[in-house]
């Protein structure tokens, strides 16, 4: 059965390289380079998202606003943040949310599989509540 995965990144060529290693898998890829892209993309009711992959910084966003903004048209979407800062300024920054995974940039194949697995079968489910309590622009 293919998952459908949202990829949001201003960068095309990651963009590009990630559809070119779920080509094969059982991921049916969509890509937004913005905010409002992807939102759009999200609110169309014939399209249930299962994983959300989104950039930390989506200028002149944030990946958590963005995560916010999804998650209350699509509740059961999951949600897996990627980025090249590191997991300490992110977190002292407050821009990646708590009970969150991080998909450092760049990334392997294996890398990338093994995230979206993880939190395809696992989680973490990023929620009603936990977006409430962030921020919403």
């Amino acid at each position: 059965m293919k998952r459908n995965l949202l990829i949001v990144d201003d960068d095309p060529e990651i963009l590009e390289y990630i559809q070119e290693v779920l080509v094969s898998t059982d991921y049916l890829c969509m890509t937004a380079t913005g905010f409002q892209q992807a939102v759009e993309m999200a609110r169309d009711e014939a399209m249930q998202v299962d994983i959300l992959l989104t950039d930390i910084i989506i200028p002149p966003f944030h990946g958590r606003d963005l995560a916010n903004k999804i998650v209350r048209m699509q509740p059961k979407i999951k949600v897996l943040f990627m980025s090249g800062y590191p997991y300490k300024l992110l977190k002292g920054q407050g821009l990646l949310p708590p009970n969150s995974d991080l998909l450092p940039k760049p990334f392997t194949r294996f890398q990338l599989l093994h995230s979206l697995e993880s939190v395809r079968e696992v989680g973490p489910t990023w929620s009603i509540a936990t977006a409430q309590n962030h921020f919403e622009y």
